[in-house]
C-alpha cells in the first residue's frame, strides 16, 4: 500500500494546475473576464508577441479596471451595436478598444521551479501578497503550471481531513 505524501514533502509539480491559461497583450479586458468566468480561474499569464511570458492578469486587475469605471456594469462596444446612443441604459460604460490586457496587467511573473516545496511556495505568496505563482517549464515550455492559493488550501484541507480520520 502506497503511503500518502506528507504535506511538507509536496512539490510545485505535484499540486500545480495545468495547462496555464494565457492571454495576449492585445486581448480585451472583456474577453479576459469571460475567460476567467468560463474557466473558473483567477489569473492568466500574459504573453508578448513572441509567446514569452511577460506578466500576469488577475481578477484583482479586473476589479481595479471596474473601479476605474465607477463600478458600473461593463458592456463590450460590439454588444451595443443595436442600441443607439440615446437609448444606452443608465449605469453602463463601454469598453474601448484601448482597454486591453497590456494596459491593466501586472508586468511581472512570480515563478518557482517544479521541485519547489509547498512551504516555500506559501512563504513567497505571503511575502509578496500574491494568490498565484507560476511553475517554470522545461526546455521550450515556458510555464508548466500555476499554483493558486486555493491549490495550497486544498492540500492543507486534505492533510487536516486525513489527520482527523487517523487521529
Amino acid at each position: 500500500m502506497k503511503t500518502k505524501t506528507a504535506i511538507e514533502d509536496l512539490q510545485a509539480h505535484e499540486i500545480m494546475t495545468k495547462p496555464v491559461e494565457v492571454v495576449r497583450f492585445s486581448d480585451s479586458i472583456h474577453d479576459v473576464a469571460r475567460l476567467f468566468t468560463e474557466n473558473h480561474i483567477g489569473a492568466a499569464a500574459v504573453l508578448d508577441t513572441k509567446g514569452k511570458p511577460v506578466g500576469v492578469i488577475t481578477k484583482t486587475d479586473i476589479v481595479r479596471y471596474e473601479e476605474g469605471n465607477d463600478g458600473s456594469k461593463t458592456v463590450n462596444k460590439k454588444d451595443l451595436s443595436n442600441i443607439n446612443r440615446e437609448d444606452k441604459p443608465a449605469g453602463f460604460h463601454v469598453i474601448d478598444e484601448d482597454d486591453t490586457v497590456q494596459n491593466w496587467m501586472t508586468p511581472v511573473i512570480f515563478s518557482v521551479k517544479p521541485e519547489t516545496s509547498l512551504k516555500e511556495i506559501s512563504r513567497r505568496m505571503v511575502k509578496y501578497g500574491i494568490h498565484h505563482i507560476f511553475v517554470q517549464g522545461k526546455n521550450n515550455e515556458p510555464l508548466a503550471g500555476i499554483v493558486s492559493s486555493f491549490d495550497v488550501l486544498r492540500q492543507v484541507a486534505a492533510e487536516t481531513e486525513e489527520g482527523v480520520q487517523h487521529g
